[in-house]
C-alpha cells in the first residue's frame, strides 16, 4: 500500500518478475487489485498491488471499497495475509496531505495487532542528495507523527535502492511472519460491521464533514462579501459560489455512496450469504481471533457514534423528514438514524443553495438595501447547517 507513484509496482515486478504497468507520470496506472504467484525460496508467495488513496480515476471511497472487498474475499477463503508493505518516498520533502491521508488510511486498515507484519519501505533514495534523504530517513522513524508508533511496535523499515537484492530482502523478512488477519478484516467479518462503521470508513466519513464545513465557510464569506461588493462584482461572486456549489455537491456525492455502502455489505460478503447456511457458519467459526481497534492517532476516536442532529423549527415540521415512527418507543438503530441524518442534512443544503440563487437573481435587480435584506435571510438558511 502507499500513494501513488510510491514504487509499490515496481516492487512487484522485480521481486516476482512481473510486468505490471509502472505509471511514470502524474496519473495513477493501478486502479484494480492487482495479484501476481510466484515461488520465492522454495515458498509460494502471492504479491497483492493495490491502488493509492490519491487515485488519479477514483475516489477515495471506492478506493477503499475496492481493497476491502479483495481483503474480505481472502479472510473468508481462510488466506491470511503474512505482512503489509506500506511505500513511501524519501524525496517527499514533508509528509504533505496526501502522504498523510494514505498513511492514516493504511492504519486505519490494518489495526493495532498487524503493526508487528508491517514493512515500511522508503524509495527514490536516488532522488535525493544522500545527507539529505538519511536525515528525513531518521525524522520518519522516530517522530511520534509518523513512524515511530509503527516501529515501536514491531513493524519494521527499509531502505529499498530499486534492485532485484533489495526487494529480495525485504520480501525474506516478511514472508518469514506469522500470518494475521487485519481490523478491517475482522470488522466487517467477524464484528458484521457497515463499511461506514469501521475504522478506515469512520476516518474517511470525517474527512467529507471537513471538506462539507470547510466550504459552508467559504459560502458565508462570499455572502459576506456581497453586503459591500456593486453590480460589477456580483458576477465574479456568482461563479465562486457556482464553483463552491459544485464542491459541495462533490463531497455530498461522495458521503451519499458512503451511506450507501454502510446499508449493504461489500458484494463479496453478500456473495457468501448466498452460499449454504453451514458454509456461513463455517467461515465464520474459522475466523482468527479479533485483533484491537486501529492505532490510535492523537485524540482521533474511531468509533462512530449518532450525530445529534437536532432540525430546526419551523422547517423540521415543514420541510425536513422526520425519524421513523418506531424511533417514539426504540432507540434508533445506527444504520436507521444515518439514513435519516443524511436525507435532514441533504434537504438543507438544497435549501441553502435555493437561498445562495435567490439572492444573486435579487441583487442583480433590487437596490443596496434589497442586497441586505436578502442576505441576512441567505445567512439564516445558512445557519441552519
Amino acid at each position: 500500500m502507499g500513494g501513488s507513484g510510491t514504487g509499490k509496482t515496481t516492487f512487484v515486478n522485480l521481486a516476482s518478475g512481473s510486468k505490471f504497468l509502472v505509471g511514470e507520470g502524474l496519473e495513477s496506472c493501478t486502479d484494480s487489485v492487482q495479484t501476481r504467484n510466484f515461488v520465492f525460496e522454495g515458498k509460494d508467495v502471492t504479491l497483492i498491488d493495490v491502488p493509492g488513496f490519491d487515485d488519479t480515476t477514483k475516489s477515495d471511497i471506492d478506493v477503499l471499497q475496492i481493497i476491502t472487498d479483495f481483503l474480505i474475499s481472502e479472510y473468508q477463503a481462510n488466506r491470511l495475509l503474512t505482512g503489509v508493505l506500506y511505500f513511501h518516498r524519501i524525496s517527499d520533502v514533508r509528509m504533505g496531505g496526501t502522504s498523510k491521508r494514505n498513511f492514516t488510511m493504511f492504519q486505519k486498515l490494518c489495526g493495532i495487532d498487524a503493526v508487528k507484519n508491517v514493512a515500511i519501505v522508503t524509495t527514490r533514495w536516488d532522488k535525493e542528495k544522500e545527507s539529505i534523504a538519511v536525515a528525513r530517513y531518521n525524522e520518519l522513524s522516530t517522530n511520534p507523527q509518523f513512524f515511530q508508533p509503527i516501529l515501536e511496535k514491531g513493524g519494521k523499515i527499509f531502505r529499498h535502492d530499486r534492485g532485484v537484492q533489495s526487494a529480495q530482502n525485504i520480501l525474506r523478512h516478511i514472508i518469514s511472519q506469522t500470518p494475521i488477519p487485519l481490523l478491517i478484516q475482522h470488522e466487517i467479518v467477524n464484528d458484521h460491521k457497515h463499511l461506514v462503521e469501521t475504522a478506515a470508513g469512520a476516518e474517511l466519513h470525517r474527512e467529507i464533514m471537513e471538506q462539507v464545513e470547510e466550504h459552508r465557510k467559504e459560502l458565508a464569506e462570499i455572502i459576506e462579501e456581497m453586503e459591500q461588493s456593486g453590480d460589477s462584482d456580483l458576477e465574479d461572486l456568482e461563479r465562486e459560489c457556482q464553483e463552491l456549489r459544485e464542491r459541495m455537491a462533490h463531497w455530498y456525492t461522495e458521503s451519499d455512496k458512503l451511506s450507501n455502502m454502510s446499508t449493504s455489505k461489500p458484494q463479496s460478503l453478500r456473495a457468501a450469504e448466498s452460499s449454504s447456511p453451514s458454509d456461513a457458519k463455517k467461515s465464520t467459526l474459522d475466523c482468527p481471533p479479533r485483533p484491537q481497534e486501529s492505532i490510535p492517532e492523537g485524540n482521533d476516536a474511531v468509533t462512530v457514534e449518532p450525530r445529534n442532529t437536532t432540525v430546526p423549527s419551523p422547517l423540521a415540521a415543514a420541510s425536513h423528514p422526520q425519524p421513523p415512527a418506531s424511533s417514539v418507543h426504540h432507540v434508533m438503530g445506527h444504520v436507521q438514524r444515518e439514513a435519516w441524518e443524511k436525507e435532514v442534512l441533504r434537504k438543507r443544503v438544497q435549501e441553502f443553495t435555493q437561498g445562495v440563487q435567490a439572492t444573486f437573481a435579487n441583487c442583480r435587480a433590487g437596490s443596496a438595501a434589497l442586497v441586505k435584506h436578502v442576505s441576512e435571510g441567505v445567512r439564516n438558511v445558512a445557519a441552519l447547517l
